[in-house]
């Protein structure tokens, strides 16, 4: 199955990938605070 990046656009917002699929250079990301949205913005528009 392939999914074009115009169709993430339209059909997704999150995607979950495993780690062990990521690079050096996203895996530090993970090591980050994570930022918390409030409950009522969950696409995080409201995210700093």
């Amino acid at each position: 199955m392939m999914m074009t990046d115009e169709w993430f656009n339209e059909y997704t917002y999150e995607v979950v990938i495993d780690k062990k699929y990521l690079n050096k250079r996203l895996l530090k990301y993970l090591d980050m605070e994570p930022v918390a949205l409030a409950p009522w913005d969950p696409m995080g528009a409201l995210a700093r």
